[in-house]
């Protein structure tokens, strides 16, 4: 279940995609928000599903619970931004670290709300799992993004490029957007090269700072 422009449903490989149209994020228009709860919560209920797992930073998992009923089926959240740092940073800049710190404490606050509901927390950084375990009353388990090595294999490629000389390359994979701080990584590079080391920059992906990014 997703939010989207306009309702509909469709079959996906042997999943059901259901796009539930929902108005977009007001700070980035590439965001939309599910808030249809009583739409979700009969849709959930319809469905009957065995287990559920929702973005914990939101409302879905008090929504979920809701569409439960009677029953009780494990209720799992995956943490994939961390609000508290999202907000935070950029308040820091703009009006010092004292707001900075009180924006934070209320989004800790905010996040820890959202969770109570879940039976489990699923987080793939180790930093934000150790953030986690220090400020959320949950079971929070680490589960490392891994890579298919059977799809994945750059042993070859790399064979035939040691013989020659090349700079090390850092490499980023992911959404091109504001929360994923690609600002401070160019940042970093651009002292790099200033420093004159010899790196190289990769970025694979697509999102609202790809322009800037490009530029």
């Amino acid at each position: 279940i997703v939010p989207g422009a306009r309702h509909s449903w469709r079959r996906l490989f042997d999943s059901t995609l259901y796009t539930i149209k929902s108005p977009q994020f007001i700070y980035n228009p590439h965001h939309r928000i599910l808030t249809q709860r009583q739409q979700i919560i009969r849709l959930l209920a319809t469905l009957r599903p065995d287990i559920i797992e929702v973005d914990c930073v939101y409302f879905l998992g008090r929504w979920a619970l809701a569409s439960m009923g009677t029953r009780r089926i494990p209720l799992v959240g995956f943490y994939h931004t961390h609000l508290p740092s999202f907000y935070a940073r950029p308040l820091m800049q703009r009006f010092g670290n004292a707001i900075a710190q009180t924006v934070e404490t209320w989004a800790w606050h905010y996040v820890t709300y959202c969770m109570k509901p879940l039976d489990r927390v699923l987080v793939a950084s180790n930093d934000i799992y150790e953030r986690l375990l220090a400020n959320a009353d949950k079971k929070v388990e680490q589960v490392p993004l891994g890579v298919n090595l059977e799809l994945f294999r750059p042993q070859a490629t790399r064979r035939a490029a040691e013989s020659l000389p090349c700079p090390p390359v850092i490499l980023y994979v992911g959404r091109l957007s504001q929360e994923k701080d690609l600002l401070v990584l160019c940042e970093a590079f651009q002292r790099l090269l200033q420093q004159g080391a010899a790196y190289h920059l990769r970025i694979v992906g697509d999102g609202p700072l790809r322009a800037y990014i490009e530029r």
